[in-house]
């Protein structure tokens, strides 16, 4: 950057030396062929009034006597030069000196600084910015294309380090590390990103975004939830930070604040589309939590699991995933083989939801992954997997020690009432080798 600015004023200055010149050069007295000139026209003038007889001899001789003197006296003493005038070298030196630095400063102001670049790196930033012009949240589009970004993001910083103070840039860095799912040098660019530019919505809710997958397993820091509302003080609709907002009321075990949020911003969604079939599976599990009824999935959505909930309970399937960036299950999972005592089949009414689940010993209080069946099918097997996880960012395999548990809600409710059956597992290591056998013995005070 301070070679281009060198460099430029520098040809700005050579410029003006062009222009500056005439006015610093001193103005020149008449030169010796525009005197002899003159002094032959004058010459002629008294040989034509000798010849008409208005100079006589002895006047014409004394005249031209004078004017040869003063054209000798002419060529040995040349007139001098006037010195420039002051106010004129003032100018002169002024434009000189201050024309570059206000041209330096316009372009600083109106131009692309940060696409400088005298190196190969300026044509790999372009290459990233027109890359993370997509969802940074997305997976990178192959194996080319993630060579090709991280030799983006190698060149963007490599640029960063001697001009630092380029929030832009730094902004640029934070997308493409999330686009390469490098969530803790995303989270870096982003908090020097966040330092250096105006607030702005949807800059703070992908630097939240950030800081919660960078510190996964555990649970996003404060600091996640903090940018969040900033985000939405500044743009309440911004759906990112909507979306973030519900995953980390979701995670604080605030059911309520999870759902209100993302209602808030299915309203914003156009119906019909993927992305409100997704959040609908995902505020489906939280109404039911709360002895709500569900919602109808979109009808150009193809059926899923998710509307079975709306079914009577007797006839109640699986629980649906979230809708997760993929539905790969986890290297093994758990097999989970689940019976009920005696005593308590008994009890067992065809309304009674039975719910498996899977939450981390030390981590966030929501299940990592859970299914919901009907209780009169017991017993049964079940498996539990990324697959049947509750939220995308949250993943049964990310936790090294999980409780299993199977519960038999009586309300339909998959948080624990009293008189629900349940069991609970001892911490397990992960990877199992099961299958778990769990039996439902003990009453929910």
């Amino acid at each position: 950057m301070l070679a281009f600015y060198v460099l430029s004023a520098a040809m700005v200055a050579i410029a003006l030396a062009f222009l500056l010149l005439p006015l610093l050069r001193p103005a020149s007295g008449p030169s010796a062929s525009n005197t002899s000139s003159g002094m032959r026209a004058k010459l002629a003038l008294l040989k034509q009034m000798h010849a008409d007889g208005l100079l006589d001899e002895s006047e014409f001789q004394r005249r031209r006597g004078e004017l040869s003197e003063a054209l000798l006296a002419t060529l040995d003493t040349p007139a001098l030069a006037p010195s420039p005038n002051k106010l004129t070298l003032v100018v002169a030196v002024g434009l000189l000196v201050l024309l570059p630095v206000l041209v330096m400063g316009l372009y600083r102001t109106v131009g692309t600084p940060q696409g400088l670049s005298f190196g190969p790196s300026a044509r790999v930033a372009t290459a990233a910015a027109a890359a993370v012009a997509q969802d940074a949240s997305s997976d990178p589009a192959g194996p080319a294309a993630s060579t090709e970004l991280s030799e983006a993001a190698k060149g963007l910083k490599a640029r960063l380090e001697s001009a630092p103070e380029d929030g832009q840039g730094w902004m640029l860095l934070g997308r493409t590390y999330l686009q390469l799912q490098d969530w803790k040098s995303a989270r870096d660019a982003y908090r020097e990103a966040v330092k250096r530019l105006p607030p702005d919505a949807e800059m703070l809710a992908q630097y939240a975004e950030a800081l919660g997958l960078a510190d996964r397993p555990k649970a996003p820091p404060p600091e996640a939830e903090v940018q969040v509302d900033a985000a939405l003080k500044l743009d309440p609709l911004n759906q990112r930070a909507l979306w973030l907002k519900g995953i980390f009321r979701r995670i604080a075990g605030d059911v309520p604040g999870a759902l209100k949020v993302w209602e808030s911003l299915l309203s914003q969604l156009p119906a019909g589309e993927a992305v409100t079939g997704g959040l609908i599976e995902q505020i489906n599990p939280l109404r039911i939590e709360l002895g709500q009824a569900p919602l109808p999935m979109p009808q150009t959505q193809p059926a899923s699991e998710a509307t079975a909930a709306a079914t009577p309970p007797a006839a109640v399937q699986p629980l649906p995933a979230a809708a997760a960036p993929d539905s790969a299950k986890g290297e093994d999972g758990i097999s989970v083989q689940i019976d009920i005592s005696p005593a308590l089949k008994a009890q067992l009414s065809p309304n009674d939801v039975l719910f498996v689940f899977a939450k981390a010993e030390a981590g966030p209080p929501m299940p990592l992954a859970i299914q919901r069946l009907a209780a009169t099918s017991l017993p049964l097997t079940v498996q539990l997997d990324d697959s049947t996880a509750m939220m995308p960012n949250l993943k049964l395999s990310m936790f090294p020690r999980v409780i299993v548990g199977a519960r038999v809600s009586k309300s339909g409710v998959a948080t624990a009432q009293a008189g629900d059956f349940q069991v609970l597992s001892a911490a397990l290591d992960q990877p199992f080798a099961g299958p778990l056998q769990l039996v439902i013995a003990d009453v929910v005070k």
